[in-house]
């Protein structure tokens, strides 16, 4: 099970890969990750799930000058983020902070801030400059995808029309058929990704 590529969206039949006409439920890079391990007998490490806390590296004790921690605590039926310092400079008497309240003591801090309208408009600007190259990029990415599926293609009706003509063996046929059908599978699995994502 673990080695069929049907999950790729790609039929094999006699040694010989097709473009199936369904969407593959299993990307080419998981695929492959698993292929690997099954090859070489390695045992899956399960990665620690990283957990975000957006305030790391931002603040530092106003007592102490240390910098700010966080953590998970479970009560009141549910888990909860807390800030503390973390009192590597020496004694500090500052307690737990839950993450509510750091965020309206952030909130009410940033209020008092004021950007003139001249600041204001070169930000704008500026967001509209990134927004812009943003979409440049992404469109030149969808176009090399596009371009890369069509060559694919391309050498596929090559290949096929070397080993009709008796040009190619038929183990360097299938082998490259195969190889090629895996490249265009996975180039079509990154431009639907991709336009899922940039509908998103």
């Amino acid at each position: 099970m673990l080695n069929n590529k049907i999950y790729l969206g790609i039929i094999e039949r006699g040694g010989e890969c097709y473009e199936g006409d369904f969407p593959p439920i299993v990307s080419m890079a998981a695929f492959t990750a698993v292929q690997e391990i099954i090859n070489n007998g390695k045992r899956i490490r399960v990665k620690k799930k990283k957990h975000d806390f957006p305030f790391l590296g931002l603040l530092k004790c106003g007592e102490c000058g240390g910098a700010i921690t966080a953590q998970l605590a479970k009560g009141n039926g549910g888990i909860y983020t807390y800030y503390r310092c973390t009192k590597k400079l020496g004694k500090c008497g500052q307690k737990y902070l839950g993450e509510k309240k750091l965020v309206d003591q952030l909130t009410e801090r940033l209020e008092k801030v004021a950007l003139n309208d001249d600041w204001k408009e070169k930000m704008l600007a500026k967001v509209d400059l990134w927004k812009k190259e943003n979409t440049d990029l992404n469109h030149d990415f969808a176009q090399n995808l596009d371009k890369n599926i069509k060559e694919a293609d391309q050498r596929l009706d090559k290949l096929v029309n070397a080993y009709l003509d008796g040009t190619i063996e038929k183990d360097i046929y299938l082998a490259k058929k195969n190889e090629l059908v895996q490249t265009k599978t996975d180039l079509s699995e990154k431009k639907s990704d991709f336009g899922r994502k940039g509908n998103n």
